[in-house]
């Protein structure tokens, strides 16, 4: 297989896949790759899902500032991960373009917002994040 599809293809993948991350469809892409990559292997799936879901953990507590370059990081660790799986199994490269080719692209890098919610009783709660409001109970 000629090394420049191969590169082409697995940074495609890669991109498409650390996109996914942290979005609402992160779960359903995570399957699908670890589908694919494991071949039917359900160890393997299941090792390719873990190795995902690592991925989008480190993106995940990224501090905000430095969440673009660790992006970076993690679809490069990807990319080399592919290219290696590709040149493997010259035979994974076509279901590896369908399957890019079948999800969307345009998903967001992280999540824009994050809800969080808490029940508490008999104590307090202080949720934080970069706007931040205290109410105590009982006071405005």
């Amino acid at each position: 297989m000629d090394e420049d599809i191969i590169r082409a293809v697995a940074s495609a993948a890669a991109g498409l896949i650390v996109r996914a991350m942290g979005t609402a469809t992160w779960r359903v892409v995570r399957d699908r790759w670890s589908r694919l990559l494991g071949r039917g292997d359900a160890g393997q799936e299941l090792a390719v899902g873990g190795q995902l879901e690592e991925s989008a953990q480190a993106l995940a507590t990224a501090d905000p500032p430095d969440r673009e370059r660790r992006a970076t990081e993690v679809e490069a660790e990807w990319r080399g991960t592919l290219r290696a799986l590709l040149r493997a199994d010259p035979e994974l490269v076509r279901a590896v373009r369908e399957l890019v080719a079948s999800q969307p692209s345009g998903a967001p890098l992280v999540a824009e917002s994050v809800t969080q919610t808490a029940t508490v009783r008999d104590g307090m709660s202080i949720q934080s994040g970069r706007d931040t409001s205290i109410s105590l109970p009982g006071k405005p």
